[in-house]
C-alpha cells in the first residue's frame, strides 16, 4: 500500500470511529443548573445526601435516569423559562397539593424534588 493511500484511509477510519462522539457531545443537554438543585432540600441534607437519594430515585424509576429526559420533565408546564428556583418552587408546592409523590429512603419528596435530586446526581457523577 502506498503512503498516499495509507494516509487517507487512515484518517477516513478515525473520522468513522469520532463521528459519534462528536456527535453525542454536540448533543448534550443544555439547562440552567439551578435545575439541579432542590433549593429546600439543602437546608437539610448536605451533597451525599442528594445524591444518594437521586440515586435511589434512578434504580426506582430507570426510566428517568437520563439526564435530558429529566431536564425534559423538570420544565414541562413551566411558565417562566428564566427563574428556575421560583419555577421549581411553585412545581414542588403543586405536586404535594396533588399527591405526586415520591418514597425514598423513608422520605415523601414532591416529584420534583426527587428529579431535581436525580438530576443533581447525575450531573456531579460526571
Amino acid at each position: 500500500m502506498k503512503r498516499r493511500q495509507f494516509i487517507l484511509k487512515s484518517a477516513g477510519g478515525l473520522a468513522i470511529v469520532l463521528m459519534p462522539a462528536l456527535i453525542l457531545q454536540s448533543c448534550k443537554t443544555k439547562y440552567d443548573s439551578s435545575l439541579a438543585l432542590p433549593q429546600q432540600l439543602t437546608f437539610i441534607w448536605d451533597v451525599t445526601t442528594m445524591i444518594a437519594i437521586g440515586n435511589q430515585y434512578q434504580q426506582q424509576f430507570p426510566d428517568e435516569s437520563n439526564e435530558r429526559k429529566l431536564v425534559k420533565l423538570l420544565m414541562k408546564d413551566v411558565p417562566d423559562k428564566k427563574d428556575n428556583s421560583i419555577n421549581m418552587e411553585e412545581k414542588v408546592i403543586e405536586d404535594y397539593k396533588r399527591d405526586k409523590t415520591v418514597l425514598l429512603d423513608g422520605w415523601i419528596l414532591s416529584e420534583t424534588e426527587a428529579r431535581q435530586c436525580a438530576l443533581f446526581s447525575i450531573t456531579h457523577s460526571n
